[in-house]
C-alpha cells in the first residue's frame, strides 16, 4: 500500500507514524535526533504550497527534545544549521534572569547554550 503524498495533515501524520514504525532503537542520542529529524523533515510542509484553504501552511521549524541528556534541538528550514540548547545549563528557577536566542541568525550552529543573552522580562 502506498504511503500518502499530499500535505493534508492527516497523510502527513500517517507518513510520520509509518516511519518511525520502522526506526530502529537508536544506539546513540546522535542516531536517535538523526532519526527524528529524519521524520520531521519528511513530513514538513515545503514553502509555496498553494493548500491554505484547508490549513496547512509551510514548517518554519522543526525540533526535537531529548528528555534522558535534556538536550534540545532546533532547526529553522530556512537556515541550513541545526542547533541545540543543553537545558540543564540553564536556569529556570523562579526569580531567575530572563534570556533569549535569536534562532535566525546564521550564524548559530551547534550548541548554542552559551549563546543565550540577558533580556527584559515579558
Amino acid at each position: 500500500m502506498p504511503l500518502p503524498g499530499n500535505v493534508n495533515p492527516r497523510d502527513r501524520f500517517q507518513r510520520a507514524s509509518y516511519y518511525l514504525s520502522m526506526v530502529p532503537t537508536p544506539k546513540s542520542e546522535r542516531e536517535g535526533v538523526a532519526s527524528m529529524l529524519a521524520i520531521a523533515r519528511n513530513v514538513s510542509v515545503p514553502f509555496g504550497t498553494p493548500y491554505k484553504s484547508f490549513g496547512a501552511y509551510n514548517t518554519e521549524y522543526r525540533s526535537v527534545s531529548d528528555p534522558t541528556n535534556t538536550l534540545y534541538f532546533f532547526e529553522l528550514t530556512a537556515n541550513p544549521n541545526l542547533i541545540w540548547t543543553d537545558l540543564k545549563q540553564l536556569d529556570f528557577q523562579p526569580g531567575a534572569p530572563v534570556r533569549t536566542l535569536n534562532p535566525d541568525s546564521i550564524d548559530l550552529v551547534g550548541d548554542v547554550t552559551a549563546d543565550y543573552r540577558p533580556a527584559p522580562a515579558p
